[in-house]
């Protein structure tokens, strides 16, 4: 019996140092260090950063580790802001505040109180963002120049198209406050964050001179930072290209692709605007190089090629320099895809002039019966949910009134028409105007305004006989596109037939003598 019962102590003994030995397995240090891992991945891989930060919170909940806690709320509560939704990232927030506010963490409450800031601006609830960054300011320590200076950087933001004294004041004094951090890494990534901004206000207002010395200076404090460095050279060889300075937005936009190529909406951007960029230099091969892979990346239904290419393009580099064969198996496949290319451009070169004639008489048969010329792109819903956020029924209505007038207007032939002038014309933010023409508009603002333009000069050409005589490049310039070559490519895209073989069709049929 004394045996029996020696026994059962020792088994319960041996239990119970077992049980806290596998409860001392998940440390709240260890937590942490795979929290760090998460967090980096916040603007690269933001899915996996949010799963994983999901699973330490409901950890951190469990084991009641606060500090891990409080810090998985803040990163959900940025992640959800950097995929645009709102009502997620408020929830986090306003989470974090409750929590910071029981714990007297001052540092995490900032945060909480600058990140309802910034999502109280993007519903534009003005009033409730300068309220919630005042608090912020209320309690940040003096000493915190990082957190000080992120707060007047969404001053900034907020007084950007409101009030340009204070937007100068605010985006100065996060300057000010960001060049006092000690950590030279985290005070260049906030400086290149600012100087960002500051070139953005230029480039807005069209002071291409200060935008580009701005995007430069964010450029200087963002060597660690890839994605950062491919959206400032893309911004600088956009307006090298509102400049028609082609060669040096050439040399932007080919560093842009290189720091983008694990990217693909920014190199979907890119590949656009290179298209654009060789086009005016004369190189249509590339051009029309760049345009398939624009267009590739744009299409969903390919994306499963793109992904396999990506994955061969990522295994040719791990093995390089693993011998012949592997190079001799690319170089059969190039061979292969440069013939398959070849082929299929003589096969569109043969049709070509009978798919545009069929599409042009597919216009002409519009025209007639008064229908709507352009088909509307279709909009998938995934892309809608990256782009998009809830816009009240009542700002919906005043915003569709407001194009209503705008298009009565003709506004479109306006040359210099962006998605932020517009938005400024109109009375209302960008992101609220994007979305009401995603909506409703059924395609996004690029899209709205070049059918729009296509539309009024394809009206011009069939009522008025006197603009078949006109030059394509005159065209152009009379529905507001700057370049004839820009105008060609969104006409052919459209309308399905080049603005030359319109005109030439037309004439035939209206047998109009050309010029």
């Amino acid at each position: 019996m004394m045996i029996n019962l020696l026994g059962r102590r020792f088994f319960f003994s041996f239990f119970l140092i077992f049980s806290l030995w596998c409860s001392a397995q998940v440390t709240e240090a260890q937590l942490l260090k795979k929290y760090e891992q998460a967090d980096a991945l916040s603007e690269t891989d933001t899915e996996k950063s949010t799963n994983e930060t999901i699973k330490l919170y409901q950890q951190s909940l469990k084991y009641h580790y606060t500090t891990l806690e409080l810090k998985c709320l803040l990163t959900l509560g940025y992640n959800y802001d950097f995929i645009n939704k709102i009502e997620k990232s408020l929830e986090y927030a306003k989470l974090l505040e409750k929590r910071a506010k029981e714990e007297n963490n001052t540092i995490l409450l900032t945060d909480a109180y600058r990140l309802q800031g910034r999502e109280f601006n993007k519903l534009e609830m003005r009033k409730e963002a300068l309220a919630s960054l005042d608090r912020a300011l209320t309690v940040v320590d003096e000493k915190d120049f990082q957190a000080r200076g992120s707060i007047y950087t969404e001053y900034a933001i907020i007084y950007q198209n409101h009030d340009q004294s204070k937007y100068f004041e605010s985006i100065g004094n996060a300057i000010k406050n960001h060049q006092k951090i000690k950590d030279i890494k985290n005070k260049n990534y906030r400086l290149s964050y600012d100087y960002n901004i500051l070139a953005t206000y230029y480039d807005n207002k069209n002071i291409y001179d200060k935008a580009i010395e701005n995007y430069k200076n964010s450029l200087l404090f963002s060597k660690e930072n890839p994605i950062m460095k491919g959206v400032l050279n893309y911004n600088i060889g956009n307006i090298y290209m509102k400049k028609g300075q082609w060669q040096k937005a050439l040399e932007h936009l080919l560093i842009a692709e290189k720091l983008a190529k694990y990217k693909p909406d920014l190199l979907a951007y890119i590949y656009d605007e290179l298209s654009n960029v060789y086009l005016e230099l004369n190189e249509n091969d590339k051009s029309m190089s760049y345009r398939i892979k624009y267009k590739e990346l744009q299409a969903e239904q390919d994306s499963e090629k793109y992904f396999a290419a990506q994955s061969v393009h990522k295994q040719i580099i791990e093995e390089k320099d693993k011998g012949f064969s592997i190079q001799k198996k690319l170089l059969l496949a190039i061979i292969f895809l440069i013939l398959l290319v070849f082929t299929a451009l003589l096969i569109i070169n043969k049709n070509k002039s009978k798919k545009q004639f069929a599409n042009y008489q597919k216009i002409i048969e519009k025209l007639q019966n008064q229908e709507s010329l352009i088909p509307a792109p279709v909009i998938s819903n995934s892309a809608a949910e990256k782009t998009t956020f809830s816009v009240s029924s009542d700002k919906e209505v005043e915003i569709l009134k407001k194009l209503e007038k705008f298009e009565r207007s003709e506004g479109f032939k306006n040359k210099n028409l962006s998605l932020s002038s517009m938005a400024e014309s109109l009375g209302t933010n960008t992101a609220y105007l994007s979305t009401v023409i995603n909506s409703n508009k059924n395609k996004n603002f690029n899209n709205y305004i070049n059918e729009l333009r296509i539309n009024y000069i394809i009206q011009k050409l069939k009522n008025d006989p006197q603009y078949l005589k006109y030059k394509i490049s005159h065209l152009a310039e009379e529905c507001g596109f700057s370049s004839h070559n820009t105008f060609t490519i969104a006409f052919s895209n459209l309308a399905g037939v080049s603005p030359s073989n319109f005109v030439k069709f037309l004439t035939k049929e209206r047998q109009v003598p050309e010029n």
